[in-house]
């Protein structure tokens, strides 16, 4: 009996050594090589030096990387107004071999245990994307899925629908795969292939192809950043004296 304990203990001791190994060996995913936390004025800088105009503004909302349509469609997508600044360029280039059209990325307010920092050179990149503009999505999306799972192993499939209902005709289904990777830091990739079905026509239209880049934390990230809101708002509540109003 004391053998077999043994043998499993030391199975058990070898299982948890290998899924050790297997995630000390996953590596950071970033964004064109830009590291997590960068600020929108460095990235700016750093897409300039690839050819890559655009601008950088603020940002009317911040979106988390891991919910909602196209990401977790079982969690709501979560937002905060007011958070953070955007970039964005509508230059063509191409990635990875295939057109790409549109390049986003957002970036968070940073704080510290006694203020909130609003400044553009202090912001944190935290998510961008490319939107890639093929002739034939269909054909492009298992390529892109297989250089992916080149680099960063297999990733996680999962897929959605749902029924789009037109007064003028033309109901459909609209169809959301997505392909996840994730890596270490809690750093993400998600492919995102869209289709759709028209009831009327029966004709298959693949619509949308997309490759998210993120931290898979934005969620916390998002709200750590409205406590830090809240608190400045608290302390200038504080420091003002005037009663107008009253």
């Amino acid at each position: 009996m004391r053998k077999i304990f043994a043998s499993v203990l030391v199975l058990c001791m070898l299982v948890s050594c290998a899924v050790g190994f297997a995630e000390s060996e996953k590596k950071e995913i970033v964004f064109r090589g830009i590291p997590w936390g960068t600020s929108a004025t460095d990235f700016l800088s750093k897409m300039q030096d690839d050819d890559l105009g655009g601008k950088v503004r603020l940002a009317s909302s911040v979106y988390s990387w891991e919910n909602g349509e196209g990401r977790d469609a079982d969690d709501s997508l979560v937002k905060l107004a007011d958070a953070g600044f955007y970039y964005c360029t509508y230059d063509d280039t191409v990635v990875a071999g295939i057109p790409v059209d549109m390049i986003y990325a957002y970036f968070l307010y940073s704080f510290d245990a006694n203020n909130l920092y609003k400044e553009e050179n202090e912001s944190q990149l935290y998510y961008a994307y490319y939107s890639f503009n093929p002739v034939d999505i269909e054909s492009a999306a298992p390529i892109l899925e297989e250089k992916l799972s080149g680099l960063y192993g297999k990733g996680q499939k999962k897929s959605d629908s749902s029924d789009v209902i037109n007064i003028g005709g033309n109901n459909y289904t609209k169809y959301m795969d997505t392909v996840t990777w994730y890596g270490a830091n809690d750093t993400a990739l998600r492919l995102y292939i869209e289709h759709k079905y028209d009831k009327v026509t029966k004709q298959t239209e693949y619509t949308d192809l997309r490759l998210y880049y993120g931290k898979s934390n934005s969620v916390e990230m998002i709200n750590a950043v409205k406590d830090a809101m809240a608190r400045d708002e608290v302390k200038k509540m504080q420091n003002d004296d005037s009663t107008d109003g009253l």
